[in-house]
């Protein structure tokens, strides 16, 4: 169970991680691209190429993109950061839990160590079978839904 879960959550991390680190290169190579823009204009300013009204409306413009890629940029960082912190819960996680391979019975010792709480939904009738959905919030790793 361990192994699966911890594939499953890494399998989603790895796919949305090389997202992530697409989108930053590109908003990086952006941002480099605006500065020598940037420079460039000021250059074409100085020698009288364009007009200063011409510089401030592209300048503001360069301005704003930047400031956008720059935010983005943070908060793919910031987003980089939870996936590293998440990768070392789940390590943690399997660490602690295969200790508790081969269990018969939980415990409360198991239960407290391991199990963050458990919610278990209203019933539902289907089919003529009243259902229940029942989540596991595990420590380290968050909620799981059940496995199918």
């Amino acid at each position: 169970m361990v192994t699966e879960i911890a594939e499953r959550l890494n399998v989603q991390l790895s796919a949305d991680r090389e997202q992530q680190k697409k989108e930053l290169r590109q908003y990086k190579q952006r941002v480099s691209e605006i500065e020598n823009l940037y420079a460039k204009l000021y250059e074409d300013m100085t020698r009288k190429l364009i007009t200063e009204k011409r510089f401030q409306m592209l300048s503001a413009r360069y301005d704003s993109e930047q400031e956008e890629l720059s935010a983005k940029i943070k908060e793919l960082e910031k987003s980089a950061t939870a996936d590293r912190e998440q990768l070392s819960s789940i390590e943690q996680f399997a660490e602690q839990i295969s200790g508790y391979a081969g269990i018969t019975e939980l415990n409360y010792k198991i239960v407290h160590q391991l199990i963050d709480k458990i919610l278990i939904s209203e019933p539902v009738e289907i089919s003529g079978e009243k259902i229940q959905r029942l989540t596991i919030h595990y420590k380290f790793i968050g909620a799981l839904e059940p496995l199918e």
